[in-house]
């Protein structure tokens, strides 16, 4: 009898289901060096091996999905993208939960050469010519740079490499860009911080975002919070 017992438990534990882990779809889109997107598609960078090892540890399994920032900031309000890392955003606030901790803190600067005027703010870009990354939204100040009124000339790069490139040959007054993928290029090309001027445009934080309307969220998040209150400082 005690065998047929053991038989019928062996027989239930092999043929119950192992739980499976919950799918985060993750919105990420080419911030280099926080998201690093490759020409074959494959993602890296700071926020990527960050969203690694805290979802993981929480044993959750998240899936990648490069999407333009516009589209995302609609997918995330109607979940159907479940995560990104962001600055805080009024369109979507209201739809999100962020968590407490910063995960880094982003500085958006002008930069240029030694015989062009510093800036004291987006103003002093007007009637200037001026270099920006194509597919950043520059926290809304593209409308700003655009408006004819202001009489910038605004060319486009893909490539931060490239815009420092322009920069040095003289093509353009003033680059619009993010001091880490900055400095990153900067170092690929042996260049010196000191090549260029820099002017502060400004600084703001960028957070873990998560849709309300993903399963789960409001504990994903208090979770992520703790994850991050007993690591790193925000980089």
């Amino acid at each position: 009898m005690q065998r047929v017992f053991l038989l019928l438990v062996f027989l239930l534990v092999w043929h119950t289901p192992a739980q499976s882990k919950q799918v985060l779809t993750v919105g990420v889109y080419s911030f280099d060096p926080y998201f690093t997107i490759a020409e074959d598609g494959t993602l890296s960078g700071i926020w990527k091996d960050l969203l690694d090892q805290h979802l993981k540890t929480l044993d959750l399994q998240p899936v990648y999905k490069a999407l333009p920032p516009p589209r995302l900031a609609k997918n995330i309000i109607l979940g159907r993208t479940d995560m990104t890392i962001s600055a805080h955003h009024i369109d979507v606030s209201d739809h999100v939960f962020y968590s407490n901790q910063p995960v880094s803190h982003i500085t958006l600067n002008a930069y240029h050469k030694k015989d062009r005027p510093h800036i004291s703010g987006l103003s002093g870009l007007r009637g200037k010519s001026v270099l920006i990354i194509r597919g950043y939204a520059y926290d809304g100040r593209i409308q700003f740079l655009k408006d004819p009124a202001n009489k910038i000339t605004v060319l486009e790069t893909a490539e931060h490499q490239d815009a420092i490139r322009q920069l040095q040959n003289g093509n353009v007054d003033y680059l619009l860009d993010y001091a880490r993928p900055i400095q990153n290029a900067m170092k690929k090309n042996q260049m010196a911080p000191d090549d260029f001027l820099v002017d502060l445009i400004s600084q703001y934080s960028a957070y873990l975002v998560i849709s309300k309307r993903s399963k789960n969220a409001r504990t994903i998040m208090d979770s992520l919070d703790q994850r991050l209150l007993d690591t790193q400082p925000a980089q």
